[in-house]
């Protein structure tokens, strides 16, 4: 894949991911978005072993635009072969989309999942979903913080 499909591709799954979110919670998500890579381990020199081996700071990982969140997916031309959007919070000024992403790298189409939904390697999952809730058409909204309170 070449970087302006990559790109194409997570700007879709990012506005497929606030979209759909937005027909099942409560609040107000602003349009503004950020993204926030959850990491695994932090080394006695407090740095990420990250994709490809690089080493980033906890700071880089959180709460990042557009630009710096496609630099760190992308790695000398591949991408993870899967990576997950869903809404994790939201601010007065921007929502922030947990991007949970494969170790493992690739610059073969072939390897990338969720295809089906047209913008492979992007999955877009809604936030956790309350006991009983069933669809946007048969269930009521919920807060997007029913497990737990805003930050």
């Amino acid at each position: 894949m070449d970087l302006a499909t990559f790109i194409m591709r997570f700007d879709e799954a990012a506005a497929k991911c606030l979209q759909f979110t937005r027909q099942i919670v409560t609040e107000e998500l602003p349009s503004e978005l950020r993204f926030d890579i959850p990491w695994k381990r932090v080394d006695s020199n407090g740095m990420i072993q990250f994709l490809g081996g690089r080493l980033l700071r906890p700071e880089e990982m959180t709460v990042r635009g557009y630009v710096e969140t496609r630099k760190i997916l992308w790695v000398d031309g591949m991408i993870p072969e899967w990576i997950n959007f869903s809404i994790l919070r939201h601010t007065p000024e921007y929502t922030v989309i947990e991007a949970l992403v494969c170790n493992r790298l690739t610059d073969d189409d072939d390897r990338l999942y969720h295809k089906a939904e047209g913008y492979p390697p992007f999955h877009v999952l809604s936030p956790p979903l309350p006991e009983g809730w069933d669809s946007p058409e048969t269930s009521p909204k919920f807060s997007l913080y029913w497990k737990r309170k805003p930050e």
